[in-house]
C-alpha cells in the first residue's frame, strides 16, 4: 500500500511540428515581484520560447483538477528581470516586461534585446549565476562545444578559459556558496574551478 497517489493535475502540448526538446529546454523559476509565482519556460530546438503560470485548481465537484487554461501561456515577467537565451550563434539578454489587466483578455507582457553577444564557437550550454560573489546580479557563462567556457558580466565579455582534452562538452554547474564550477571531465573524474 502506497501513502501517495499520483494524479495529473496540468498538461499542455508546447507547439505542433517543431523540433526535440531536451533536457536543457526546461526551467522553473520564481518570478513576477512579490507575488514569485513559479514559472515554467520551455524552449525548443526551432527556437521557440513559452513562459507558462499554470492557474490549475482542485475542482472539488468534478473531484479532477481544472488543468490548463489559456491565460496560463504568458511570455514574460518582471520589470527588473531578464531572461537570457543561447542561440546557435549568440547569447541573447532580453528584458521581462509585465503589466497586469493591460488587454481585455488577462495580462501584457513583452520581451525586449537589452544587449546580444556573438559567439566564437558554437554553444553547449549556458550556466547564470553570482559568480566571484557578487552581490545583487548574475553573470552569464557560455560552454562551447570545443570546451571553451565564454564569461560575460552584462554587455562585457570578460575573459574565457579553455577546459582541456575535450571531445564533447559536459554539463557545468554553478555552486554560489563556494564560488566554484563544477564539471567532469572524458576520463570520469570531477574536475572544480574557481572563478
Amino acid at each position: 500500500m502506497s501513502l501517495f497517489r499520483t494524479r495529473e493535475w496540468w498538461r499542455t502540448e508546447c507547439g505542433g511540428g517543431e523540433e526535440v526538446f531536451d533536457g536543457q529546454s526546461l526551467l522553473v523559476v520564481p518570478l513576477f515581484g512579490d507575488d514569485r509565482k513559479d514559472i515554467i519556460v520551455v524552449s525548443s530546438h526551432s527556437g521557440f520560447l513559452r513562459l507558462y503560470s499554470p492557474s490549475s485548481k482542485w475542482d472539488e465537484e468534478k473531484i479532477n483538477p481544472t488543468g490548463y487554461q489559456l491565460t496560463d501561456l504568458i511570455v514574460e515577467g518582471s520589470q527588473d528581470l531578464r531572461l537570457g537565451i543561447l542561440t546557435p550563434s549568440k547569447l541573447l539578454v532580453y528584458a521581462v516586461t509585465f503589466t497586469p489587466g493591460s488587454t481585455e483578455h488577462g495580462d501584457r507582457c513583452i520581451l525586449e534585446v537589452v544587449y546580444s553577444h556573438e559567439l566564437p564557437g558554437f554553444p553547449a550550454s549556458l550556466t547564470a549565476g553570482a559568480f566571484g560573489g557578487a552581490r545583487g546580479r548574475d553573470f552569464f557563462s557560455v560552454q562551447c562545444l570545443d570546451g571553451t567556457m565564454l564569461f560575460y558580466e552584462q554587455e562585457t565579455h570578460t575573459f574565457q578559459q579553455v577546459l582541456k582534452d575535450r571531445l564533447l562538452p559536459e554539463q557545468v554547474a554553478y555552486v554560489p556558496r563556494n564560488d566554484v564550477f563544477i564539471t567532469s571531465s572524458p576520463g570520469w573524474i570531477l574536475e572544480c574551478y574557481r572563478s
